[in-house]
């Protein structure tokens, strides 16, 4: 079912609507990665909560006490305004656009956060709740949200063979995949690439002082992974400076902190691919695995709505 467009149009998306799935708790969200949305305030002051939460999102969120409208660019160019609750998460934004649009649902569409001033972009997980990311972006900033295909969006579990088996291992056995390599590593900080051994960690990513096969090693983090994401720079090596196209940042989600972010640039795309999807591995675990679970049930359902739709009746 991966990539399959089921349904054209709405009607897909209606399906999905109508059916028993509960779309505002699409996906179980772990607390510990969510942050408080300035929604969760509207209790017995609606109508001040509802002002503070106005002032606090940036323009992509119009909010009332009432309802949350975010704006995002579809893949026909064109801008959908959606409605929105604090629960709502990034696969419940896909099929409210589908069901807006003429747009194919396919497994493979993604919301995408861009952050325009950095020239940073990022595929949101289904879970992330979609407020929560909007209510962390600086004031004043040219950040939007896009709706795109992304055909590798469930490629550790649809082609395992890919990011390697080690990841899928490591996912099933809730363990921190066994990665370490040479990358180039530059701070926001410094302009300048350096190459270093960094070793993946379940807090982060770790320098090591270890060549390969010494048996001695010592590690400092080089990145800790708590309240970060992974992005990858709008333009590629061109526009990056990075040694190689194959780069990726960890950048900091604390508004306090907008502009701190370490950039890491692997030798090929095996390399890439491998540290991208296993950082998405420490930083989000079995929810992946369940995210993707979900999205084939669904996919499952409509398949065999079709085809009692196309059955003779009796």
């Amino acid at each position: 079912l991966s990539g399959t467009n089921l349904l054209s149009g709405s009607s897909a998306a209606n399906l999905l609507f109508n059916s028993s799935f509960d779309l505002d708790n699409l996906v179980t969200i772990p607390e510990t990665r969510s942050t408080p949305s300035t929604l969760e305030r509207k209790g017995s002051g609606a109508s001040s909560s509802a002002k503070v939460a106005s002032s606090t999102l940036p323009p992509a969120a119009v909010v009332s006490a009432e309802k949350s409208i975010v704006t995002v660019s579809g893949m026909d160019n064109k801008q959908y305004s959606v409605e929105l609750t604090e629960k709502s998460n990034a696969q419940h934004l896909v099929y409210k656009i589908v069901e807006a649009s003429k747009i194919k649902l396919s497994m493979t569409l993604s919301i995408v956060e861009s952050l325009g001033d950095l020239r940073l972009e990022r595929r949101l997980e289904d879970h992330e709740r979609v407020l929560d990311v909007i209510a962390r972006w600086p004031a004043g900033r040219s950040n939007s949200l896009h709706l795109r295909n992304a055909p590798s969006k469930y490629a550790l579990f649809e082609k395992p063979q890919l990011p390697r088996p080690v990841l899928l291992a490591a996912c099933d056995r809730g363990t921190v995949p066994d990665i370490s390599g040479y990358l180039w590593v530059k701070s926001s900080r410094h302009a300048v690439w350096e190459q270093h051994v960094l070793v993946l960690q379940a807090n982060g990513m770790a320098f090591s002082s270890a060549e390969e096969g010494d048996e001695d090693e010592d590690v400092n983090v080089a990145v800790g992974f708590d309240q970060c994401n992974i992005y990858i720079p709008i333009g590629g090596a061109q526009a990056s400076g990075a040694p190689s196209k194959f780069s990726f940042v960890v950048k900091s989600t604390k508004p306090e902190l907008a502009n701190a972010a370490i950039s890491f640039c692997a030798h090929s795309a095996a390399d890439f691919v491998q540290w991208v999807a296993g950082i998405r591995l420490v930083m989000f675990g079995a929810q992946l695995r369940r995210n993707h679970a979900v999205v084939r049930k669904q996919f499952a359902m409509l398949a065999r709505m079709k085809k009692s739709r196309r059955s003779p009746t009796s």
